[in-house]
């Protein structure tokens, strides 16, 4: 898993950007340069962050702030190369992707106590949210 992610995070990025919508098609088809496998490890992460155990606790409840952001920056990454991509044109798991990603910020805002040293976590968080939102309606 961690190698899968390691080379999903180093093909996201190109010139410390996300890299473009083509690049990311073409990386996901490629299968010398699959991202793939690190987009399926993304989704399990995505979505076991979002899962509610017996108590009702989410999964991503009891990660660290690091672990949340590491999270964040490869969901937002996967979000800003897949915007100009209309649904048709986009992947199925491009798609799981950016509506998980959607579900992980809203329910990250809902479940947090921010305190005053939280404040940019919550503004990162609520710009994912925009922002996948935005991607979502084109």
């Amino acid at each position: 898993m961690a190698e899968a992610l390691a080379k999903l995070t180093d093909s996201l990025y190109s010139d410390s950007k996300p890299i473009t919508a083509t690049d990311l098609l073409f990386r996901l088809r490629t299968d010398s340069d699959s991202i793939r496998p690190g987009l399926q490890n993304l989704l399990l992460i995505l979505k076991r962050g979002v899962e509610a155990d017996a108590d009702g606790k989410l999964g991503l409840q009891s990660w660290t702030d690091l672990q949340i952001q590491a999270v964040y920056s490869l969901a937002y990454a996967v979000v800003s190369s897949s915007r100009s991509l209309s649904v048709e044109q986009a992947e199925a798991i491009i798609v799981a992707t950016v509506q998980l990603s959607l579900e992980f910020a809203v329910c990250y805002l809902e479940r947090s106590d921010f305190g005053s040293a939280d404040m940019s976590i919550q503004v990162l968080f609520s710009f994912v949210f925009l922002y996948c939102s935005q991607a979502m309606l084109e």
